[in-house]
């Protein structure tokens, strides 16, 4: 390299990087990437990687005869390849919907904006969007991938502060669960957020709450499935994610996936956490079943210490005065947030509100027998008010 000539030496030490990345056997972790994407047979011919220097310049291109990726990583992914395969099979997953004539990808500039300030704040909301339904996809299909449902959450809200909590939560909840956006949905949403508060007219209700009378010991009775409780395990997620299961009842947990899942349940008291059980699932078609019993508190968190971005949530009721507020499940009630208890007995309870990130809210109510109330609550992120 000393004798080379100086306006030679840029495309030797290229030469250099190449012989050593090939030396070093990296290719193979993204032939083997490759091969989760059939989209890419026929028409991919060559895998340009080059060198990201931070987070924010990770991301994959295409180029318009669809023959060359280009793709700019970060280099100490290199050296940790359980994160490198994540990270490839994050930006193949772009590159699959490029290809993808359902998505409808095209090579339009971003629309006209009056500021580079405006113009960052449109490319940062469109990839965020994108993000979240490529990962969404991705844990949907049992696979790991770049972040979790909470980190996306997380993301997203930091660029939509100022829609109202309660219908931002049912924006992202719908885009989590999106199937068939196209690159002009998408677009559309990152340009105006019109288009994004679409998405929650169909409910504005939080999701994933429980609403129950604490402080009740007679009534009605139990209105438990003939068919039991079951936690089933299915392309890596916890089907149901938040449910209820009366106290000392047996639930039945399967794993329906072709590969290990570890439960590992937390009983929940305030900030603090006691393990139930923690028993190991390594293969498909394996099946427990335990008592839900815990000794304090009535919520128990799920985790699979195999995959940390599967969650789950139980309530665990001590009587049948309750009801839970789902976007999906038979438990749904609407999209709403609306909820109905019925039966009560007249007296003076203590009602209360649980969402599993918010927090508790509850409210004292005197019912006279017959009658009918309607009582809200109101959630705001933590730290605000």
């Amino acid at each position: 390299m000393r004798n080379t000539p100086i306006d030679k030496r840029e495309a030797e030490f290229e030469k250099l990087h190449q012989k050593f990345f090939l030396l070093l056997k990296f290719d193979r972790t993204i032939r083997e990437a490759l091969k989760e994407f059939p989209i890419f047979e026929g028409k991919v011919e060559r895998v340009l990687v080059g060198k990201a220097m931070t987070k924010r310049e990770e991301q994959s291109e295409l180029s318009q005869d669809i023959k060359n990726i280009g793709m700019k990583i970060r280099s100490e992914h290199f050296f940790d390849p359980p994160n490198l395969r994540r990270q490839l099979r994050h930006e193949f997953m772009h590159v699959s919907d490029m290809i993808d004539e359902k998505f409808g990808y095209t090579y339009d500039r971003l629309p006209q904006v009056s500021s580079p300030v405006e113009e960052n704040i449109i490319r940062d909301r469109y990839r965020i969007i994108w993000d979240i339904y490529i990962d969404s996809r991705l844990i949907r299909q049992g696979k790991e991938t770049v972040s979790d449902k909470e980190n996306q959450h997380r993301e997203f809200e930091a660029l939509y502060l100022k829609i109202p909590y309660s219908q931002r939560e049912v924006i992202f909840e719908n885009l989590w669960g999106a199937e068939n956006l196209t690159h002009h949905d998408i677009l559309d949403m990152a340009n105006d957020a019109r288009k994004v508060l679409e998405l929650a007219e169909d409910g504005k209700g939080l999701q994933n709450v429980v609403v129950y009378i604490a402080n009740i010991n007679q009534g009605k009775d139990w209105n438990k499935p003939k068919e039991g409780y079951l936690l089933n395990q299915e392309g890596c997620r916890f089907i149901p994610n938040f449910f209820a299961v009366p106290k000392g009842e047996q639930l039945r947990i399967l794993n329906s996936d072709p590969t290990l899942h570890n439960i590992h349940t937390y009983e929940i008291i305030g900030r603090a956490r006691r393990t139930l059980f923690n028993i190991g699932q390594p293969e498909k078609g394996f099946e427990f079943t335990k008592s839900i019993r815990p000794r304090r508190g009535n919520v128990v968190k799920i985790e699979c210490d195999a995959h940390n971005f599967m969650h789950a949530w139980i309530f665990v009721p001590t009587n049948p005065y309750f009801a839970l507020v789902k976007n999906k499940g038979k438990e749904l009630v609407n999209k709403k947030g609306e909820y109905k208890i019925e039966d009560i007995p007249a007296g003076t309870y203590t009602v209360k509100a649980w969402h599993p990130t918010l927090g508790m809210k509850e409210s004292e109510v005197t019912l006279t027998a017959g009658q009918k109330m309607t009582l809200n609550f109101e959630f705001s992120p933590k730290g605000r008010k």
